[in-house]
């Protein structure tokens, strides 16, 4: 808590707005995966469904074809679950795989880091 109070004082006490559905219409028209855990105490489920609400708009214009993804892990907190891993894996299967822009010279991404 003394370091969250050090660094952004108004999200420990409440009071701060977040921008997430100003930042994340940002990422469009790009892929994008949320996973959340349901019951996230961090990142509230009700949050997540509005910011990416907001931020849908932002896809609908520019992307009509590519909306982004949600994935709320059942039951879940604030952690990582192993089927939130699998989503991951996947989207980045769909979305970097070799040969799509990338770069041939760069070294591949682990996918288990």
């Amino acid at each position: 808590e003394l370091v969250w109070r050090r660094i952004c004082p108004e999200l420990i006490d409440g009071t701060m707005a977040m921008d997430a559905p100003s930042s994340l219409q940002l990422i469009a028209p790009r892929p994008l995966l949320i996973a959340n855990g349901e019951v996230d105490m961090r990142c509230p489920k009700e949050g997540v469904e509005l910011a990416l609400s907001a931020a849908s708009r932002a896809w609908a214009a520019a992307a009509p074809e590519m909306q982004p993804t949600l994935y709320f892990e059942p039951r879940g907190g604030h952690a990582v679950s192993d089927e939130m891993w699998r989503r991951v894996d996947q989207f980045f299967e769909r979305h970097l795989k070799p040969g799509k822009g990338s770069n041939p010279s760069q070294p591949k991404a682990r996918a288990d880091l």
